[in-house]
């Protein structure tokens, strides 16, 4: 199904990649992570680690705009797999955003010029980072993120984003 689902969004061109992005990746990440303070969970042998959260995102992509009143928020995240078989993540299908209301929010795929996303297969004592994009109304005064490792339960490890 993962496999379906990803051959799908290369069909609808979600691959694309901007011409050039506004500054290097390395002063992007810089200002990007700032003096955030990493914060991590663990479910089922891997641990789960924010490393930082972009509130106001801007996209060098030319299709990449949110919708009136919204915006663009980033996090980055590392998966270490502390387990003895392969791990396998998958940010479309297990992180989304809720905002103090109860308001959830999947993770947008307009945005392509991150510099990685969370997905793939984790060895054992591996570790993958990435970044995932939400797009999230301007009025939201707080948000949080949900990380689902367990496609089948509600069961969820949540991190304050603001």
């Amino acid at each position: 199904m993962l496999l379906m689902l990803v051959s799908a969004l290369a069909l609808f061109g979600c691959t694309d990649t901007p011409a050039e992005l506004p500054v290097s990746l390395a002063e992007a990440e810089t200002a990007e992570l700032g003096d955030f303070t990493p914060l991590t969970q663990e479910k089922d042998g891997v641990s789960y680690t924010l490393l930082g959260v972009n509130p106001d995102y801007v996209s060098a992509g030319k299709y990449a705009k949110p919708k009136a009143g919204y915006r663009f928020v980033t996090v980055k995240m590392a998966c270490r797999n502390n387990r003895d078989t392969a791990a396998e993540v998958s940010s479309l299908l297990m992180l989304s955003a809720a905002d103090g209301q109860g308001n959830e929010y999947p993770i947008t795929i307009t945005v392509t010029d991150l510099p990685g996303t969370l997905d793939g297969t984790v060895a054992p004592d591996g570790v993958l980072e990435g970044y995932a994009a939400f797009e999230i109304p301007v009025t939201a005064k707080t948000l949080s993120l949900a990380v689902k490792p367990d496609l089948f339960s509600e069961e969820a490890l949540v991190f304050p984003l603001y």
